[in-house]
C-alpha cells in the first residue's frame, strides 16, 4: 500500500525505507487506531482519538493518522469517495465532533472525496529538507558588530521569548478555522509549545539585540524515522519580534539551529504555510530543498 503522508516521501528522499502500512496494521491490531476502508480495500485509513486536543477544544477530537491506497488507486475517485463516506460514519459512531487529516498536495481524487464528504482545507504546507551530513555551515560568531547574539536558551526562557513575539503560528490551521475562537487557538498552540519544550530532544535558541531577546527558534527530533536509525530533526517554530524584523535575525537563528542539529542528526525538516512568503524565502535562501507539499483538512459534525 502507498502512503499519502508526506513523511513517507521524506523517508524516500533520505534513502530510508519506511513500512508505514505495517505500522498502521500494528496500530489497528493493538486497538490504538480504527481502520476504515473502501469496499474493495484499495483505500485504507487509520483513525485515532486526540485526548488533549479534545480537552482544549472542548469537544471529542480524532485524527486520520494514516491514509493509504493500493498501486493504481491514487486516481480512483469512486474508491476514495466510498472510503470517505465510511470515514464520516466511523467518526459519528465514535462520537467525534472534530477531526483533522493531512494528505499530500497532488492527490486530487482523495482531496475531492474528502471535500465532498464535509472536510475543508485549513492550510497548505511546503515541506523543506536538508541533509546535514557533510553540510558546510558558516560558523557565526557568538556576537557581531551589531550586538546580535544567538545562543541556546532553556524552556522557561523560550516561553518568555515566544510570549513577546506575538501569536504562535499566525497562519496555521487552527487560526484558519472560523469555528474555533481565537482564544481557543491561542490555548491550543500554547499547550503544544509546552508539550514540545517538555519532551526530550527539544532545543531552543534565542537571538538577542543589545541584551534584549528579539526572537527565538525551537526544533526537536522527529519520531518518524528514529526506529530506523535515522536522525531527522524538524523546526517547530522560528519567530522574530516585529520591531526587530529586517535585520537578519531569522537567518541567524536558522543558521544556529542547523549548526546545532548537524551535531546530532542526519537531516532537517521544515514545514511552513505556502502563504508565508517571508519564511519560504528564508528557507530557500538557506539552501533547503522543497521536497513535498501537504494539505491539512478539518471535519466537523
Amino acid at each position: 500500500m502507498n502512503s499519502l503522508h508526506y513523511q513517507s516521501y521524506l523517508g524516500a528522499v533520505a534513502g530510508v525505507a519506511r513500512d508505514d502500512y505495517a505500522a498502521h496494521r500494528r496500530a489497528v491490531e493493538s486497538g490504538e487506531a480504527i481502520e476504515v476502508a473502501s469496499k474493495d480495500g484499495r483505500v485504507r485509513m487509520g483513525l485515532a482519538p486526540l485526548p488533549w486536543d479534545s480537552d482544549i477544544l472542548g469537544m471529542p477530537a480524532m485524527r486520520v493518522r494514516d491514509v493509504f491506497h493500493a498501486p493504481g488507486a491514487a486516481g480512483d475517485y469512486a474508491a476514495w469517495d466510498q472510503a470517505a463516506r465510511r470515514l464520516d460514519a466511523a467518526l459519528r459512531k465514535a462520537g467525534a465532533a472534530f477531526a483533522d487529516a493531512r494528505i499530500r498536495l497532488g492527490d486530487y481524487a482523495a482531496l475531492e472525496a474528502f471535500e465532498a464528504n464535509g472536510w475543508r482545507v485549513k492550510d497548505v504546507l511546503n515541506i523543506y529538507y536538508a541533509a546535514l551530513a557533510g553540510r558546510t555551515l558558516n560558523e557565526t560568531p557568538r556576537e557581531d558588530q551589531n550586538a546580535i547574539m544567538c545562543a541556546p536558551i532553556g524552556p522557561v526562557e523560550a516561553a518568555a521569548v515566544f510570549s513577546r513575539c506575538g501569536r504562535l503560528f499566525p497562519e496555521a490551521r487552527m487560526r484558519n478555522d472560523h469555528v474555533i475562537p481565537p482564544e481557543v487557538a491561542d490555548a491550543f498552540y500554547a499547550r503544544l509549545f509546552e508539550s514540545v519544550t517538555a519532551r526530550e530532544g527539544g532545543v531552543a535558541y534565542g537571538a538577542a539585540v543589545d541584551g534584549q531577546y528579539a526572537g527565538a527558534a525551537l526544533y526537536r527530533e522527529d519520531d518518524g524515522l528514529r526506529d530506523l536509525g535515522f536522525g531527522l530533526a524538524y523546526l517547530w517554530e522560528i519567530f522574530v519580534r516585529p520591531e526587530y524584523r529586517g535585520r537578519g535575525l531569522g537567518r541567524r537563528l536558522l543558521e544556529a539551529v542547523l549548526r546545532d542539529a548537524a551535531r546530532r542528526h542526519d537531516a532537517f525538516e521544515i514545514g511552513t504555510q505556502v502563504s508565508n512568503l517571508a519564511a519560504n524565502g528564508l528557507y530557500c535562501a538557506a539552501g533547503m530543498r522543497l521536497v513535498a507539499n501537504a494539505i491539512t483538512l478539518h471535519w466537523r459534525r
